[in-house]
């Protein structure tokens, strides 16, 4: 059985069918969109720099090769090279080949070079044939398009106006436009490997037909005989409001991202007065309760009540809330932070609580307090609370504040805090908290905070920019040695795109592409386009999933298997969190020490 893809070059642009269904690419979200961008900015004076050259050797394409006008490939996702590059001769002959695990998602790629003109390409994609007659159907399997968008290299700081062509967008529906000659398109398969999969190996191929000749490439999975224990760690992306729907939080759980984490203000706690008491109103956060977990996630949730300038619950009970006066709930003082140095502008309105009035004090706590009664009543994951994202020295008194009195008063909840990689201020900050943030690697924090008897929690980034295996490591084998079993992350589409470009920062000077790893769907209803980074992210999940899994394993056990695997393993673990290099090499590694430990 196979699942076959066409793409109908139309004008330039193109339909997709996979079956019957056929979809239109979303505005500028296709490579015709991307060229017409980067040909502007060449017009400009922009200058492109060139991606890094591969140090394999190329391919040497064959008469029968050049007649065809096409040659198939197997480039590596860690690093895709160049759109415009001959493979190199490693890819054009390998297959399509990755270890798997039952329940899980799998990647692959497969490219197509053009040696000439081409106009359109057909795939294929067999049924995987596994042990015992077993078989993963093709509809397990979905194809999507790479597309490679101008991403400037400038920043804020220092403009050099040099953009890359970087692989960016997975789309469903490929977006066909004629492929020239010394171009390349790259396809990403993922393969939904069901629950309860038979271990083995599973065979197939990919045909990709052209010009009326076929090439194929064999695919293999390798089916472990054990599921990954997603429950062991959940990672929660910082969230900036941008249009969140059940779709994003299937698609996000899919990616072990069962957690969220937000500012004030871009999700629910509507701070209400209820007679002489401050409270919030609960339907936003019930109604996010219910679709997260209809859609797998299980928390927690990490609310931030306030960012390095100000404190949004405190300027809401006062009156003053997103740089507009509002009617103040309950007659409390607020102050001005004026002191502000860096080339940041003082914050004109007041910025955080009088901590001389008690009253702002009285009211802070009540709401926390109904927040953590509903929390209960209503079944809300574990609420943790930032008092302010990033404390500078400025608000650091405010900050040691309304962490003590949250610990004190409402200590079902815990408190907290982000030193920004800084040493001293963390040092200054454990005093008032619960947990800390740490980032992997050589993060002295970690100790400190181990030290003092305190939980943690990684913080790392994940943006569009990154490349798979960037995204991969930073999601997953940095934390390898310090093991928190919540990772939050920076960040879900922070910032508004310019809607013509919505990819790049070529035309807007702002670097907004940085900070988001997903793009709104093309439509309501379907899926939200995701980037090469945010597979990245789940195949480093599930790396250390694994490092967590044989943790656990060893925990209690004193066999002669045990006692050869946990040297290793934690040499292992120190290695892998400071090196991002040969992160496949370690999985297999990983998946090798469990299989000895649990005898399978």
């Amino acid at each position: 059985m196979r699942t076959r893809f066409t793409w109908i070059v139309l004008a330039g642009w193109s339909l997709a069918f996979a079956g019957c269904r056929a979809a239109t690419p979303a505005p500028g979200i296709a490579p015709g969109e991307a060229e017409a961008v980067r040909a502007w900015g060449l017009q400009q004076g922009w200058k492109e720099l060139p991606a890094p050259a591969d140090a394999e050797a190329a391919f040497k394409p064959s008469a029968d090769d050049r007649a065809r006008g096409w040659i198939a490939f197997t480039p590596p996702r860690g690093r895709l090279g160049p759109i415009d590059a001959m493979p190199t001769a490693a890819a054009a002959s390998r297959g399509l080949s990755e270890l798997a695990f039952p329940g899980a998602i799998e990647s692959l790629c497969v490219g197509v070079h053009a040696l000439k003109d081409t106009a359109g390409v057909d795939v294929e994609v067999s049924s995987l044939a596994g042990p015992n007659g077993s078989a993963i159907h093709g509809s397990a399997v979905q194809v999507r398009e790479v597309i490679y968008a101008p991403l400037s290299r400038h920043t804020t700081r220092s403009r050099k106006n040099e953009f890359v062509m970087h692989p960016l967008w997975l789309i469903e529906y490929p977006a066909a436009a004629a492929l020239a000659a010394g171009r390349s398109r790259v396809f990403w398969l993922n393969v939904r490997v069901p629950s309860g999969t038979k271990a083995g190996v599973y065979r197939g191929t990919i045909t990709l037909h052209g010009g009326g000749t076929t090439q194929e490439r064999p695919i293999e999975l390798d089916v472990q005989p054990f599921a990954l224990d997603g429950e062991l760690c959940s990672w929660a992306p910082v969230t900036a409001g941008n249009g969140f729907d059940l779709e994003l939080y299937r698609q996000l759980a899919e990616h072990y991202m069962t957690g969220l984490s937000w500012w004030w203000g871009t999700w629910g706690l509507r701070v209400t007065r209820e007679g002489d008491r401050a409270s919030f109103d609960p339907a936003d956060l019930d109604m996010l309760n219910a679709a997260t977990k209809s859609a797998g996630m299980r928390g927690p949730w990490i609310l931030m009540l306030g960012n390095m300038i100000r404190g949004h619950l405190e300027r809401r009970l006062g009156g003053y809330y997103a740089q507009r006066k509002e009617p103040p709930l309950f007659d409390v003082k607020l102050t001005p932070i004026r002191e502000r140095k860096g080339g940041v502008k003082p914050d004109g309105l007041p910025a955080v609580g009088d901590l001389s009035d008690p009253e702002i004090s009285r009211r802070y706590i009540e709401v926390i307090r109904a927040l953590a009664d509903r929390a209960k009543t209503q079944g809300y994951p574990q609420i943790i609370i930032i008092p302010y994202d990033e404390p500078t020295k400025y608000l650091s008194k405010w900050n040691a504040h309304w962490a003590d009195l949250i610990r004190k008063e409402v200590p079902q909840i815990k408190v907290l805090n982000t030193p920004q990689g800084v040493y001293d201020w963390a040092k200054a900050l454990m005093p008032h908290s619960d947990l800390m943030v740490v980032r992997g690697g050589d993060d002295p924090i970690y100790k400190l905070a181990i030290d003092e008897g305190r939980g943690i929690i990684g913080y790392g980034r994940l943006t569009a920019d990154m490349t798979f295996d960037q995204a991969r490591h930073a999601m997953g084998l940095r934390f390898a040695e310090q093991q928190p079993d919540v990772i939050f992350f920076w960040s879900l589409n922070y910032g508004h795109a310019d809607e013509r470009t919505p990819f790049n920062d070529l035309r807007g000077g702002d670097s907004v592409v940085r900070h988001q790893f997903a793009w709104p769907p093309s439509a309501p209803g379907r899926r939200w386009i995701e980037t090469v980074a945010w597979e990245g992210q789940r195949e480093g999940a599930k790396d250390y999933l694994l490092t967590l899994m044989i943790r656990q394993m060893l925990a209690d056990d004193e066999s002669p298997t045990a006692k050869a695997v946990r040297a290793p393993f934690e040499q292992f673990n120190r290695e892998a969190a400071r090196d991002a290099g040969d992160l496949q090499a370690r999985r297999v590694r990983l998946v090798a020490w469990y299989r000895q430990l649990t005898g399978r």
